[in-house]
């Protein structure tokens, strides 16, 4: 009786937050491979928009090279990014990011749409969405699927350069939608922000940082279709792990990077706001022992 009665109330809650949410799903988070080939073909895309693709490094560029989307310039998204004893990927210092966004022709009043080429389009895409948002981008789309979808759907690629003129980018950073280690102990103290764990099940459920709840990056995504999964999916996926979307969320996982996906999915699906810890459990696994 007791398992029917927790049921009904979990069905009731998922009616009530679908009601809420739903109306705030941001599709401009996400576009399609179909829907970039149609806006691929308008005039004013140069004007407009600028598509990226970005991996870990600079050796990414030798990928992007011998293929790649038609206009896509390349964006290293671990520029001027550092690792230390306690950090994998350090944030970047705002002018010199704007610097070098700005000296390859991107401005900050274009539409950016980036892609990468990992398995489900949510690695280093989703690094890079989230340090444009970080220093003041609201206004930037993932490729749902990522280079993979793109070749699947069998669009055209191409080996030819993009080169547009130097622009003003101007990064402005914004500390609420980033915690340091210092914040993240007094979050467990206070409670007063939730913790999102992005890490496989498995790897929680052995250890994981007090208070944390887990939403695992491996299972956001369709296996059949290499997507993400639909919104209704991830959002009962989310409520069921007992996540509020009205409270300040704060996701990490093991360096940083698959914690920017989790942020994505909970931004998508209309949370309040989302904060990531970027030293992750790369760093607390440490600090917290000393």
């Amino acid at each position: 009786m007791l398992s029917k009665i927790l049921t009904l109330i979990f069905a009731l809650n998922l009616l009530i937050f679908e009601t809420i949410c739903v109306e705030k799903f941001d599709d401009d988070l996400l576009i399609s491979s179909n829907n970039l080939n149609d806006l691929l073909k308008r005039d004013d895309f140069d004007k407009n928009y600028r598509i990226i693709e970005t991996n870990f490094g600079p050796d990414g560029e030798k990928d992007f090279k011998d293929g790649h989307i038609p206009r896509a310039i390349y964006v290293d998204a671990t520029f001027n990014s550092t690792s230390t004893q306690y950090i994998k990927y350090t944030i970047p210092n705002a002018k010199a990011l704007g610097d070098y966004l700005g000296s390859l022709g991107i401005s900050d009043h274009h539409r950016l749409i980036i892609y990468d080429r990992s398995d489900y389009g949510f690695s280093a895409s989703s690094r890079l969405w989230y340090l444009l948002e970080l220093f003041g981008n609201e206004t930037v789309t993932i490729l749902n699927g990522g280079l993979n979808d793109w070749k699947a759907n069998q669009f055209s690629l191409t080996t030819e350069s993009s080169t547009y003129r130097e622009q003003l980018y101007e990064a402005i950073f914004q500390p609420k939608l980033l915690r340091l280690y210092e914040e993240v102990v007094e979050v467990i103290k206070t409670g007063e922000e939730v913790l999102v764990d992005a890490r496989d099940r498995p790897v929680y459920d052995q250890d994981h940082i007090p208070t944390a709840l887990n939403v695992p990056y491996s299972e956001i995504f369709d296996q059949k279709t290499g997507l993400l999964k639909s919104k209704e999916i991830l959002l009962e996926m989310v409520l069921s792990q007992g996540i509020d979307l009205k409270r300040t969320l704060v996701t990490y996982c093991q360096t940083g990077v698959r914690a920017s996906s989790l942020k994505f999915v909970l931004n998508l699906l209309g949370a309040r706001l989302v904060a990531v810890y970027n030293g992750s459990w790369f760093e607390y696994s440490q600090r917290s022992k000393l």
